[in-house]
């Protein structure tokens, strides 16, 4: 796996197999994977193509996140 200090980290797209491999700290995907560093967002615009801002529970706190369609 990639460090977190990469620069493909910085993206949706990269697999990730923990928050810690992430710049965003984000690492989400559906249960049983796969997973892939995400971001906060305020709307689709802020995503890649692929992804939408979308609430996401993390931590017990819901957050504006790019999640895969």
């Amino acid at each position: 796996m990639l460090l977190a200090d990469d620069d493909r980290a910085a993206r949706q797209e990269f697999e990730c197999a923990g928050n810690g491999e992430c710049k965003s700290g984000h690492c989400l995907g559906p249960t049983g994977g796969p997973f892939y560093c995400s971001d906060t967002c305020c709307s689709n615009s802020d995503c890649g193509g692929g992804f939408s801002c979308s609430a996401a529970n993390v931590g017990g706190t819901n957050q504006l996140l790019c999640v895969k369609l």
